[in-house]
């Protein structure tokens, strides 16, 4: 009988320990406040609360009250989630998927996220859904993925819903279907995601039914690349060079590719650089845009440097000095001697579109025309 009362006791102090370290957690404005927590939750931890197991491991994971441990924190965490806490195994599937306290194991970190999506845990069910696209730790199956991705998105998951969106979009594990690919990424774009923002704004422009109106599909994509989204910027910097769906506007083409080029796409760097070549923008987006190609080129980035040839044209469009197209000249041979295949067949593109840019005059054209010449048929520099 003493055993019992015993045991009664040191369950029920572990359960007070433990919701006392929660409310003072909750509360908390004091370094000292998190230590008292740590303590408490160190005691009930000790004494098997699978909770407070979780809650001690978070407190290591991220150093509060503690000194950060991410063994003690997977240590931890690990025995909660064993002793069946979903949250807790969604977290160690975070570890076990990182690395951090463990080896990284994806196998683990689907067993993990198996689990806690099995108990209804939506952000483990995207995670799921992303480990099945990829076949990490499991046997790679777009059709797994979508239905994981699928019962997320039905919790309100917001990366879950933009991903089962592009499912529907792209017939990618499920039937090809706009209609929920709509429902989906108007459910993820309400929450915020610049992605979905993107999405909704793409199928906007083709005009299916229930998708939003041109103007307000525009609005979506300004929003994703205001975002720092480079796929937003540098479709709005095709709509506003072509004119197709918006007025063309070669100044705010000029913005956008910039504003891609600056997350690394090469096509925006490119397209940049003939515009800048064109003389357009306006004078702070020119400033930003020419010290990016400068700063590239200073690094040695064989693109950068060509692209800066391209555009040190700038200087005089229409009647083009000899020392503009020298300048020029020497970037764009230093470039090649990199012997880049991307450099090479941009000459021949710029060839082929000069005539699209933007209805440019003869003397304009000539210029594109001597850079796709130089970079396709490369001359000896002079001496």
């Amino acid at each position: 009988m003493p055993q019992k009362r015993y045991q009664d006791f040191t369950l029920e102090a572990a359960e007070k320990a433990y919701e006392k370290g929660q409310a003072l957690y909750l509360k908390s404005v004091k370094p000292e406040d998190l230590v008292e927590c740590a303590r408490l939750f160190s005691f009930a931890a000790f004494l098997g609360h699978a909770e407070a197991q979780r809650c001690l491991g978070l407190l290591y994971a991220q150093g509060e009250g503690v000194a950060r441990d991410p063994l003690a924190a997977a240590r931890w965490l690990e025995l909660a989630a064993q002793s069946g806490v979903p949250a807790a195994q969604e977290a160690v599937g975070l570890l076990y998927y990182a690395g951090e306290g463990v080896e990284r194991d994806c196998r683990k970190a689907a067993k993990w996220w198996k689990a806690a999506g099995a108990a209804g845990l939506p952000e483990a069910m995207n995670n799921l859904g992303n480990l099945y696209e990829a076949g990490l730790g499991v046997k790679k199956s777009q059709k797994e993925a979508a239905r994981w991705w699928l019962a997320g998105a039905i919790k309100g998951q917001v990366n879950a819903q933009h991903n089962i969106a592009v499912a529907y979009q792209k017939g990618l594990g499920v039937p090809q279907d706009f209609a929920l690919a709509l429902k989906w990424f108007k459910a993820a774009a309400e929450q915020g995601l610049p992605e979905a923002k993107l999405g909704l704004g793409q199928l906007g422009l083709l005009g299916l039914e229930n998708a939003p109106p041109i103007k307000e599909s525009l609005e979506l994509m300004r929003e994703a690349g205001a975002a720092g989204l480079c796929e937003a910027n540098f479709n709005l910097g095709l709509i506003y060079e072509t004119g197709e769906y918006a007025p063309s506007d070669l100044n705010q083409a000029l913005r956008h590719y910039y504003l891609a080029a600056l997350q690394a796409s090469p096509v925006a760097l490119m397209n940049m650089a003939i515009l800048l070549a064109l003389g357009w923008g306006e004078p702070k987006v020119k400033k930003e845009a020419f010290s990016f190609l400068k700063e590239g080129s200073l690094r040695g980035d064989p693109k950068f440097i060509f692209c800066r040839g391209v555009a040190v044209l700038a200087g005089d469009k229409a009647n083009f000095k000899e020392e503009i197209w020298e300048e020029a000249q020497r970037h764009i041979h230093l470039a090649l001697k990199f012997n880049d295949p991307w450099i090479k067949s941009w000459g021949a593109k710029i060839a082929r579109d000069k005539e699209k840019r933007g209805k440019l005059k003869a003397e304009e054209t000539l210029d594109l025309t001597k850079i796709a010449a130089l970079a396709v048929f490369p001359l000896e520099p002079k001496e």
